[in-house]
């Protein structure tokens, strides 16, 4: 087989790739769905980031108390 006869094949290949790509265009109701679902999924993940950031906060705060009656107790557990 020639170069030219390879270069071709190749081309026809690529072009063949191409045009079956292009077929299978999802239609524009598809797509403003695909659409709307990804902006589903971003609302989602944003609210999962709020409660996550709510959450550390809280245990911050939690930790925060612990150690607070922790230094209130020390005094009294050093006296018994």
């Amino acid at each position: 087989m020639s170069k030219l006869t390879k270069l071709e094949a190749r081309l026809d290949a690529a072009f063949a790739r191409i045009e079956a790509a292009l077929g299978e265009r999802p239609e524009p109701a598809a797509l403003q769905a695909m659409a709307s679902a990804g902006e589903a999924q971003s609302a989602e993940i944003a609210a999962l980031r709020d409660d996550l950031a709510r959450i550390r906060a809280e245990r911050r705060k939690d930790a925060d108390d612990v150690s607070a009656i922790l230094a209130d107790l020390r005094p009294l557990l050093e006296r018994s």
